[in-house]
């Protein structure tokens, strides 16, 4: 679901049924970390600043139930950022880089 982010500024009840979400630019894994969104299973980020790692490493934590994430056209994020992620979310089955 994309605009998600602004959504949520209006009201961030209304993403809590969100299941799925797709976000682009550089701030996007940051503006995810912020959502309250606890049945979120898939995110796909697009075009992450090289300053991400630390916020793709923080969505472990936020997402604990994420099953699949893309992180796309976002070269510089680290591999630990991605391990990370990996151990916080047990039931990551699809990591798409």
């Amino acid at each position: 679901m994309l605009g998600c982010v602004a959504l949520a500024h209006a009201s961030r009840a209304r993403c809590g049924a969100l299941d799925h979400l797709r976000l682009g630019g550089r701030e996007s894994a940051l503006q995810a970390c912020r959502l309250r969104a606890p049945a979120l299973r898939a995110l796909s980020l697009d075009n992450l600043e090289s300053k991400s790692s630390a916020a793709v490493a923080a969505l472990g934590a936020a997402f604990p139930s994420l099953r699949a994430l893309r992180v796309l056209h976002s070269h510089k994020v680290s591999a630990s950022a991605l391990a990370a992620v990996a151990t916080l979310c047990p039931s990551l089955a699809e990591l798409h880089l």
